[in-house]
């Protein structure tokens, strides 16, 4: 009986931790932003920060938020008919 005193606290503890917080607020922005690197809208990361688009990896590596032929950068590029 001493043993079952012991263990419900801590079980009821794991088990609230383990959930999470409970009566957590969700987040209020929980998708990506359309901001640049420099955090203004509609606007190229700086140049210094920014890397060249690469047409054929599927992957926006200019962070524009465009990825390969879908991007302007890509404008005539081989891997973009």
């Amino acid at each position: 009986m001493r043993l079952a005193r012991l263990l419900l606290p801590l079980a009821a503890l794991w088990l609230a931790t383990a959930c999470g917080q409970i009566g957590a607020e969700p987040d209020d922005d929980p998708g990506p932003s359309d901001t640049g690197m420099n955090g203004q809208v509609g606007e190229e990361p700086d140049g210094d920060t920014a890397t060249d688009e690469v047409c054929d990896n599927e992957v926006d590596d200019d962070e524009d938020g465009l990825v390969d032929c879908d991007d302007p950068d890509c404008d005539g590029d081989a891997a973009c008919p």
